[in-house]
């Protein structure tokens, strides 16, 4: 990691996750722009980033960092700019915001995350790139390390600003993530917002659309987040 002291710099529309139970939280992606930082000129176009940055969270060891591998983290507790760290390079995601990230545990000693959607909008707002449904970036906890996985099953299409939300078998051999809604940012003046449901399995990884009743269908949305009831 890069040494402590350097200023963690302000972004936007990333994906972020805290996992109490690891001590931990991430924050992904996201963008700059001069709404985000000071002094930043108006001519100078949004910059999208592709860092995952980690938090420690205070009094919680931390195996990959030296100087918490045996004593907690202070009471602000610590920051580790994964990115930085020489070991995501080509393997990581591609530059994105609005985002989603999911702890899948049980997976690999501390678990792993799976990054999903997402993308950028450039060149005036006419031209985006989203991130594949059909491969998804999973980051493994214990080793600070991205991996490709490729998926089964008929892909969502790509969106941004889905929410998603794990839920586990009674074993804890499997899990479903329920993938709902988003949006798709072109063209601009006419986004479109969906009202569709997705199941992504894992350890299969294979997705399944689920047949909503169209009766009980809620309005399309975008940027709302979703929260497991009753486990």
């Amino acid at each position: 990691s890069s040494p402590d002291g350097l200023p963690v710099q302000r972004s936007a529309e990333g994906a972020g996750i805290s996992v109490p139970e690891l001590g931990l939280s991430w924050y992904f992606g996201g963008h700059l722009d001069m709404h985000t930082t000071p002094g930043w000129s108006n001519q100078v176009a949004r910059v999208y980033l592709k860092s995952l940055l980690e938090f420690t969270h205070p009094g919680y060891i931390n195996p990959g960092v030296d100087s918490l591998r045996s004593t907690g983290a202070g009471n602000e507790g610590a920051y580790r700019n994964i990115t930085e760290g020489g070991i995501q390079d080509e393997a990581g995601f591609s530059e994105r915001a609005d985002g989603v990230l999911v702890f899948v545990p049980g997976w690999g000693p501390s678990g792993i995350l799976l990054g999903l959607g997402g993308g950028t909008v450039t060149n005036q707002d006419t031209e985006a790139d989203f991130s594949s449904m059909s491969t998804i970036d999973v980051y493994d906890i214990e080793s600070s390390t991205w991996y490709h996985q490729e998926t089964t099953g008929k892909a969502p299409g790509v969106r941004v600003n889905p929410c998603a939300v794990i839920f586990s078998a009674a074993d804890a051999s499997s899990f479903n993530i329920y993938m709902y809604g988003g949006q798709n940012l072109l063209p601009v003046a006419g986004q479109t917002q969906y009202t569709d449901m997705w199941i992504l399995t894992v350890p299969s990884f294979t997705w399944i659309k689920v047949d909503l009743d169209a009766d009980g269908e809620p309005p399309a949305r975008a940027g709302h987040t979703c929260h497991a009831r009753d486990g």
